[in-house]
């Protein structure tokens, strides 16, 4: 009786400390998708608008509050977002404004994460 009682009691343990960890996982990657585009959406809107003064701490924020995110996580999203630039003064679809100085960088940003949210996820495996 009482190696069942451990038995189970271990499966449970096991069971609940799998399944914690898979939340964790999901959260983190949401959090380095978050952590992404808020990189793509600083870097991007001050290429349409060198006028722009973005007073947004939120990249600091999730360096300092998630241990996750290291400086090489920083370095490789980076790279990512300078790999893929954002195509300043060209018309990114039929849906583009007739204003002169519109853009497209937060549709932009969001096109790049999705088309990426494989590589980006991996870096949390590595």
């Amino acid at each position: 009786m009482g190696s069942k009682m451990i038995i189970i009691t271990s499966f449970f343990i096991f069971f609940f400390y799998t399944k914690n960890r898979a939340q964790s996982m999901k959260e983190k990657q949401k959090i380095l998708l978050n952590y992404t585009l808020c990189d793509c959406l600083s870097k991007n809107y001050f290429k349409v608008d060198s006028t722009i003064v973005l007073n947004d701490l939120s990249l600091s924020v999730y360096m300092q509050e998630y241990s996750f995110l290291s400086f090489e996580t920083a370095v490789f999203v980076d790279s990512l977002i300078n790999s893929n630039p954002y195509p300043n003064n060209v018309i990114l679809s039929h849906t583009f404004s007739q204003n002169s100085n519109s853009n497209q960088v937060f549709k932009f940003c969001s096109d790049l994460i999705e088309s990426n949210k494989l590589i980006i996820k991996k870096l949390l495996k590595e």
